[in-house]
């Protein structure tokens, strides 16, 4: 069995065209967000709705990772390499997908509990954890 090193020394194409494949997916990918958020940008303004500014907020950053993710599986799958390997490496993108998406959504709640927790009548203010242990002594 060939390891990674000889593979690549071989034949330079071998790493230079999954590059290529990284580069021009990753700009669509970077191009797609832009449009995204441009387009909830827009639907913010004629609405005025915090939801909306909630959610650009949550997208632009984890629309990025997706397409890094999405570009270096892509990749993966057009490389020469073994196919354990590019199996290993679909495995740990799908794993690092599902933990970005998590954060999203967990970013979402924050801010949404944030602001409809303070338009709620009667309501204690939304805080940190630490500023609350610290407003009551601990």
């Amino acid at each position: 069995m060939q390891t990674i090193g000889r593979m690549l020394t071989r034949n330079p194409m071998e790493l230079v065209w999954p590059l290529v494949i990284f580069v021009a997916t990753f700009i669509v990918g970077w191009t797609i967000r832009r449009l995204i958020l441009k387009a909830l940008r827009a639907w913010n303004s004629r609405t005025a709705s915090r939801a909306g500014l909630v959610i650009a907020e949550a997208l632009s950053g984890p629309i990025l990772i997706w397409a890094a993710i999405l570009a270096l599986h892509v990749a993966l799958q057009s490389s020469d390499l073994p196919r354990a390997f590019t199996n290993a490496g679909a495995a740990t993108l799908f794993a690092l997908w599902i933990v970005s998406l998590t954060m999203m959504c967990m970013r979402i709640a924050r801010d949404s509990i944030r602001f409809y927790g303070s338009q709620v009548a009667g309501a204690l203010p939304v805080a940190t954890l630490r500023r609350t242990w610290r407003r009551s002594g601990w």
